[in-house]
């Protein structure tokens, strides 16, 4: 049986620190529970008049695209002939004038977008 002995002080101090960190780092990350998250929920319809559009394969997909991505957004689709778009999405998350400032944001300002109050309708 081979022993191992510190003489100096300091490194047995060390070497116990070391160890006792260890195994509370061990305890510490084995009780912690997962990050609770939630998905998005449709609770809010909103209907936009689109401008800046030129073409379907190229504008409304990059719109509908980005869009589909911004936090909160359940769905959005654009009806390229009438420029109209809706949208559904969490209102605990973003809100018309975020949707409205995200859309003017795509391809430096290209694209604007109004709101249309007499779709908007809460769930």
């Amino acid at each position: 049986m081979v022993y191992c002995t510190i003489t100096n002080p300091v490194k047995t101090i060390f070497m116990r620190f070391t160890a006792l960190s260890f195994i509370a780092l061990l305890f510490i990350g084995c009780n912690q529970s997962e990050p609770q998250i939630t998905e998005p929920e449709a609770n809010t319809k909103y209907a936009l008049k689109v401008r800046g559009m030129t073409c379907e394969s190229g504008c409304k997909k990059l719109i509908e695209t980005k869009m589909a991505k911004h936090p909160g957004v359940v769905a959005f689709s654009i009806d390229f002939e009438g420029s109209m778009a809706k949208v559904m999405f969490d209102d605990r998350i973003t809100d018309t004038t975020a949707i409205r400032e995200a859309i003017a944001d795509i391809n430096s300002g290209a694209y604007g977008a109004a709101g249309l109050a007499e779709f908007y309708e809460k769930q």
